[in-house]
């Protein structure tokens, strides 16, 4: 795996609340093991302040609950049980909005 990874999914501008990351098979990864998610409306990070929440795909969390996905902290991560396919993380920004890229960057310390 790549020690730090980010991810930049630019589509046609598209308007919604909720943003998945997954992992959808088991040779890709066996974790989901993100250090910072950012949705931008624009140049704006919209997947920050008190309407924007995180949930994951598991009961993992302590002490990786999924809000450190959102904390732009990049030396905190968000951290799933391993080996139940499939991962994800879900953002909920709270209200449909516009989004015109999604950028997700894995932990830097492993995996």
């Amino acid at each position: 795996y790549k020690k730090s990874y980010t991810q930049y999914c630019n589509a046609p501008v598209t308007r919604g609340r909720y943003v998945r990351v997954i992992i959808d098979k088991q040779e890709v990864a066996p974790c989901l093991n993100v250090a910072d998610v950012k949705v931008f409306s624009d140049n704006v990070n919209i997947a920050v302040g008190p309407l924007a929440k995180a949930s994951l795909s598991s009961s993992y969390s302590y002490p990786f609950p999924p809000e450190l996905a959102l904390d732009g902290n990049p030396d905190t991560f968000t951290h799933t049980s391993c080996g139940q396919v499939p991962e994800w993380l879900d953002i909920d920004l709270g209200a449909s909005s516009k989004i015109t890229s999604v950028v997700v960057t894995n932990r830097a310390d492993c995996c």
